[in-house]
């Protein structure tokens, strides 16, 4: 039963994976080479053909701006100024290169102390 459960979520995270990309209207290519892999590895990944480590979870989350949860199908992400189910909301906009990261609802304030794409303070 929790292997099948395990399956079931790692489905879920290729087809999310590859929605992402997607959405975003990235290539296989274009997406491979922002991460810094192979787009062999963008289409395993998305293709369940690969399990994608913590690293790249980490990387894609990051990428994308979602939580790693979202990816692992542990919970659901309402859109770019959506609302994440277990106390992230909203989106906080860098001050310095502009792109967007997640908002800790109990603490209303910005998740991370420095900007994941640039380094910059978050105030």
């Amino acid at each position: 039963m929790v292997y099948n459960e395990c399956m079931s979520k790692t489905q879920i995270c290729a087809e999310r994976m590859r929605q992402l990309r997607q959405e975003r209207g990235l290539t296989t290519e274009e997406l491979a080479d922002e991460l810094e892999i192979s787009p062999c590895s963008v289409y395993y990944y998305e293709h369940c053909k690969h399990i994608p480590n913590i690293i790249m979870l980490i990387k894609y989350a990051i990428y994308f701006g979602v939580p790693a949860d979202y990816l692992l199908g542990l919970g659901e992400w309402a859109g770019i100024h959506g609302k994440w189910i277990w106390g992230i909301e909203d989106k906080y906009q860098c001050t310095n290169c502009g792109k967007w990261t997640c908002v800790d609802e109990a603490m209303d304030k910005p998740m991370y102390s420095f900007c994941p794409y640039c380094g910059a303070k978050m105030d």
